[in-house]
């Protein structure tokens, strides 16, 4: 026990000593560790400070800001220069795999936007606006820990790309991507570019272990969004910062003045596009074309359309053609083809309603004349194309006190501005004919064979005739189909589709055969609308189709008719033998039959 006890004393003595030893042993280590660091750096430092001074003499002119960062890297390189130093193994022989992190990773420049050989600012469009490829994103790649990332590895987004100019965004496609309004409006707001990783979870927590949060950019640029006038009001309705951040609204016309200037613009520019698409070149003819259907498509004949979309898929439709026929140019009759083709996919409704009124399933009179029976026209829109055709309206007169009654809004078919038209029609009456008594008459007036809902007054103006022919007693041309629409003075309003419609009522007209006395009326205002088809132009000139365009009740009423609609004299009667005044003669008859005989029906009794 006591030699035990005494080996057992040893061994503390010693370990207290040891202990002391491996203190002072690792003090020595460090002491010489850092005396050698401190050589190395002596050694190393006129090498790193001759090259790093090669490039900042290269890169002086760039400004302070490369050579502060070529500082910053001569001292990172002298404070980590063993990083470059190859690895031993435990024998001290140098390993032959590279180490798993490039220790010249931290001092590569990631060139995010390059501009070389660019001249004047950028001109971005941004056709995927979403988080990502407006901020800039993080590429990842797969290792056997996960994925990692690096700064090398960060890519710009458009408004990196765009800074220091302008980024053009289409905003439905905003809309479209999911906080893609909030990250634009974040950059806008606090004029910096910063990249956002698109892989974060909803509440912007990272998901992805090693993401790197680099600084911003300060961010100068014109942003300009793109849209139509819902998108605009939307955002201006729903966010308060869009009228800040976006002051300025260009709005661009529809069409254009059909100068000579901007006729040969738009022939240089149908051209450009032939030689960018590969298509025939454009003859004169096939160009003049071109020009009459876009002074059509603004529906002004002194205008030209500035939406050329349509035009340019036509372009292509006839460039087709021209090659089928092995022509050296786009011609007249190129345009032609292509349009009746298009007029062809588009007009299968159009077709179904036409041969309903050939077969007579539907009744439309174009021959004779009639009583309280007029045809108006129709205007349907449909998906790629809008037609026009005939439809019937009819009026019938009675004893009674209901006033004009329009049965397609008893019966809720007719929209808010054909009640409106409607309405039109009984101050028109009202103000003309019931100054000293009251008007006294009932009657109804409605579309035949009509099961949708109608809207629109561009037939108030028919309504209103076939209401006359029904008091006057006079029969009215079923030739003539009419459209426009009335106000309560009988003035004769513009209305819209009045090239469709003339064409729809000329094409169930040369169906059942042409005799001259068949037309369309319409309202003088629009006359400077009319751009129509060839095949009508020429059924005009040569007297087969007619049309009329007036600028009031009373001359439309003697176009119907064939009978004066009258003047009124100093006693307030009418020009005897005229509507107005047959209409007087009848109102005056209705208006005696209920006071001989009051409230006789029990429609008069409900009211």
């Amino acid at each position: 026990d006591s030699r035990r006890k005494k080996i057992e004393a040893n061994i503390r003595a010693f370990q207290e000593k040891m202990d002391a030893f491996s203190y002072n042993m690792r003090q020595i280590e460090r002491e010489q560790n850092e005396r050698l660091l401190e050589a190395e750096v002596r050694a190393i430092t006129p090498l790193v400070e001759e090259l790093v001074g090669e490039v900042s003499a290269r890169y002086r002119k760039y400004g302070n800001g490369v050579s502060e960062y070529l500082e910053d890297v001569k001292e990172h390189v002298l404070g980590n220069h063993r990083n470059f130093l190859p690895v031993e193994d435990e024998h001290g022989e140098p390993e032959l795999e590279p180490p798993a992190i490039d220790p010249r990773l931290n001092y590569r420049v990631n060139v995010a936007v390059d501009r070389t050989g660019q001249k004047g600012a950028p001109v971005v469009v941004e056709r995927r606006p979403n988080v990502a490829n407006l901020s800039g994103y993080f590429e990842y790649r797969e290792t056997q820990g996960g994925l990692v990332t690096d700064h090398m590895m960060i890519r710009p987004g458009a408004l990196q790309t765009a800074n220091n100019g302008y980024l053009i965004v289409q905003a439905s496609d905003l809309l479209a991507h999911e906080n893609a309004w909030s990250c634009l409006k974040r950059a806008l707001r606090h004029k910096e570019a910063k990249v956002e990783d698109g892989t974060g979870s909803s509440d912007g927590r990272p998901r992805l272990a090693g993401m790197l949060k680099p600084g911003s950019v300060p961010l100068r640029i014109k942003m300009i969004l793109i849209g139509g006038h819902e998108t605009y009001y939307l955002f201006r309705s729903e966010d308060e910062d869009f009228e800040r951040l976006f002051k300025i609204k260009a709005d661009f016309e529809s069409s254009m003045p059909c100068t000579k200037q901007n006729v040969i613009k738009l022939t240089r520019f149908l051209g450009k596009v032939c030689r960018e698409e590969g298509y025939l070149p454009i003859h004169r003819t096939g160009a003049i074309r071109l020009v009459e259907l876009a002074s059509r498509m603004s529906s002004h004949k002194d205008r030209l359309t500035t939406r050329r979309a349509g035009l340019l898929d036509l372009l292509a439709e006839a460039s087709f053609f021209a090659r089928n026929d092995n022509a050296r140019a786009i011609r007249d009759e190129h345009v032609s083809t292509a349009l009746s083709e298009r007029r062809r996919r588009h007009g299968a409704l159009a077709d179904e309603i036409i041969q309903d009124i050939k077969e007579g399933t539907v009744f439309i009179r174009t021959k004779g004349s009639a009583i309280g029976q007029i045809n108006g026209i129709a205007l349907y829109d449909s998906i790629g194309a809008s037609f026009g055709v005939p439809v019937r309206i009819t009026a019938r007169i009675y004893a009674g006190r209901r006033g004009v009654v329009n049965i397609d809004r008893e019966v809720n078919l007719s929209g808010a501005i054909h009640d409106k038209g409607a309405l039109i029609l009984i101050g028109y009456l009202g103000g003309r004919y019931a100054l000293k008594r009251a008007l006294g008459l009932s009657a109804s007036v409605t579309f035949e064979q009509s099961y949708d809902e109608i809207d629109g007054d561009s037939a108030s103006c028919a309504e209103l005739f076939a209401l006359l022919s029904a008091l006057s007693g006079c029969p009215i041309r079923q030739g003539v189909a009419v459209t426009g629409s009335v106000n309560q003075l009988g003035e004769v309003q513009p209305i819209g589709g009045v090239n469709v419609k003339i064409e729809g009522v000329f094409r169930v007209c040369k169906g059942r055969g042409l005799t001259g006395n068949e037309g369309v009326m319409i309202p003088k205002a629009n006359v400077k609308h009319l751009m129509l088809s060839r095949e009508v132009i020429d059924a005009v000139a040569a007297k087969k189709f007619n049309i009329y365009a007036v600028s009031s009740i009373d001359e439309g009423i003697e176009v119907l008719s064939g009978v004066s609609a009258g003047r009124r004299r100093k006693d307030g009667s009418w020009t005897p033998g005229s509507i107005n005044d047959l209409v007087e003669q009848r109102l005056t008859q209705l208006a005696e039959v209920i006071r001989q005989q009051p409230l006789t029906t029990a429609l008069d009794q409900e009211l």
